[in-house]
This record gives structure tokens, C-alpha cells and sequence, in this order.
């Protein structure tokens, strides 16, 4: 058949067994509002789109990865990507307008979620990473990303669980380069973020400071 485009306003949801479902010949790919792509194992491939836009939930399980076949992806104003998975773009960049949360997009869930290939959190852009402790992935939230980060827009990092930091640092985003900054940052008292080397970090000093905190 001829070039497909996907158009998801329900549940595309992937269940069965731990390999590859590839879905192929598409060349645009648009996850509505009203749309949830859900990869709870193996991989879901869409293969060789042009475009792609998320608008509505991306959620992927752990160990579960969505790949684009090499194509860019935008998480557009109200699209959430979320989980324990990877997104795999392979050189590939996500411009994100919209929430990018590891584990859960909302409530207490504290988990990893890796990016292969690039990230611009754009201005429009939302981060969330909660603070329930100080060990990566099951204490506290973070993304992994392969290729370079560009840092922007909004920062919030609640605290969870009941957990009250002390002197602690937090690794929330590691990458392979990271450059750029959060133009808004929503922190607990007395946590301060930078980047440092291929992190951004944050650091609990019980020191308030504004812009760039070491």
C-alpha cells in the first residue's frame, strides 16, 4: 500500500511479547489530545515518519522503548511523555513545548527515563522532576539522554514522599553535552540547580541564591 498517516485520538496501546511491533510506511505521525500511545513491553517502532507531534500521553513502561525510526519527535503545548522507558530517537532530536516527567506525570511515582538522541526543552517546555531521596531513579527522578541537552523553559521539582533534603544533591538530567539554562526554576527551599559537566544538578545548601548556584 501507499505511505500512511497516523492519526491517534484513542489508545495505541503495545502488550504483547518483548520484541519489535513496527509500524511501517508512515510519513506523519499525530498523537491528538485526546490520544495515549502506551508501550507497556518490548518496542513499538514507527517506522520512518517525516513529522511527528505528540499532543496528547506518551507513556512508557519500564524497560518498554518507542522508536522512531531516526525521525525528530516535538512534544507539543499540552503533550506529556512519561514512564520508565526510552524514547528512541536515535540522532534525532525531542523539542519539547509541552511535560517531560519520569515515572509518573503527576503524584508520587519516582522513575528513570532515558532519551536516545537529543533534547531542546524549549520555552514553552515543562520538566518535572520530584524529590523523594537521593538515590537516581527510585529516590529521585531522572532523565538520561544520549546526545546533547539544550536547557529552557520551566524546572519544577517537588518534593515527594514525605522526604526532606539535607545537603544533598540530585542528579535530575545527565547527557552526553548539556548547554542552555531554565528561565524558571520551581525549587524547594533552599535547593539550587546548575549544570555541572554533562549534569544539571541540584543541590540542597539551605542557601536560597538566584541564577547560577555552585
Amino acid at each position: 500500500g501507499g505511505a500512511e498517516v497516523v492519526i491517534n485520538a484513542g489508545l495505541l496501546r503495545k502488550t504483547v511479547a518483548s520484541g519489535t511491533t513496527t509500524v511501517t510506511g508512515v510519513v506523519d505521525f499525530n498523537n491528538t489530545t485526546s490520544g495515549v500511545v502506551e508501550v507497556q513491553t518490548g518496542t513499538l517502532q514507527i517506522d520512518g515518519f517525516s513529522g511527528g507531534t505528540n499532543s496528547g500521553v506518551i507513556d512508557l513502561a519500564a524497560a518498554a522503548t518507542l522508536g522512531t525510526n531516526g525521525s525528530a519527535l516535538l512534544n507539543a503545548a499540552g503533550g506529556i511523555i512519561r514512564g520508565n522507558g526510552t524514547l528512541n530517537l536515535a540522532a534525532a532530536t525531542l523539542s519539547n513545548d509541552g511535560l517531560i516527567a519520569p515515572g509518573a506525570a503527576s503524584g508520587t511515582t519516582i522513575g528513570t527515563l532515558s532519551i536516545t538522541g537529543n533534547l531542546a526543552n524549549n520555552a514553552g517546555g515543562t520538566i518535572e522532576a520530584g524529590l523523594g531521596g537521593a538515590t537516581a531513579g527510585t529516590g529521585h527522578d531522572q532523565i538520561i539522554v544520549s546526545g546533547t541537552v539544550t536547557l529552557g523553559g520551566i524546572l519544577n521539582a517537588p518534593l515527594v514522599n514525605g522526604f526532606t533534603p539535607s545537603n544533598q544533591s540530585f542528579d535530575i538530567l545527565t547527557a552526553g553535552s548539556a548547554s542552555g539554562s531554565f528561565a524558571t526554576s520551581n525549587l524547594p527551599s533552599g535547593v539550587n540547580g546548575a549544570i555541572v559537566g554533562n549534569l544539571y544538578r541540584l543541590t540542597h545548601t539551605g542557601v536560597i541564591c538566584g541564577g547560577i548556584c555552585w
